[in-house]
């Protein structure tokens, strides 16, 4: 866990009625998923699964009325403040494609992982535009045939992103 993460879950638990008191942990930990999804997961995450997850304004109010002491950096999901995906435009980022049935896709990254039902909306949000194909060929197919504003991820961790940036080789 990064540092400015730890340091924000460690005063949630001791000041459990203070500013941190609405912080439910850290994305890695409220998202649960199938030991042979796990890497490919934490993969298209990227350093969003050690983002903390709160709710309300109540942090955000006190980082904007205090001079914040975090021991390090550290990224934070609002819950209430996420975009709602139907904000974007049918032919936006890719939320609204749906690839499903199509050779090669085995599924949105979204749909096969779980959790809390409190937390749907930021699964998502985070895994709602990222298909998962058999191989890095499946994915060039189907991003040009189908659709470029989506992520392709596929089996061995290789990630197309919308921007047309490829990230290859075996995930960290």
């Amino acid at each position: 866990i990064q540092s400015g993460a730890k340091h924000v879950l460690e005063r949630s638990k001791s000041d459990p009625t203070g500013p941190f008191r609405d912080v439910h942990g850290l994305v890695a930990d409220l998202i649960q998923m199938q030991v042979q999804h796990a890497t490919l997961i934490d993969t298209i995450l990227g350093e969003r699964s050690q983002f903390v997850v709160c709710d309300g304004a109540v942090l955000s109010s006190w980082l904007q009325a205090n001079e914040p002491k975090i021991a390090g950096r550290v990224g934070i999901f609002r819950l209430d403040d996420l975009p709602k995906l139907d904000d974007f435009p049918k032919n936006g980022p890719g939320y609204s494609v749906d690839l499903s049935g199509r050779p090669s896709v085995v599924g949105r990254a979204d749909q096969v992982v779980s959790g809390d039902s409190r937390f749907r909306h930021l699964v998502e949000f985070l895994l709602g535009n990222v298909w998962i194909v058999q191989s890095l060929r499946d994915a060039f197919l189907l991003r040009n045939e189908y659709s470029k504003h989506v992520r392709y991820a596929t089996l061995q961790g290789e990630i197309i992103e919308p921007d047309g940036s490829i990230v290859i080789g075996p995930p960290a």
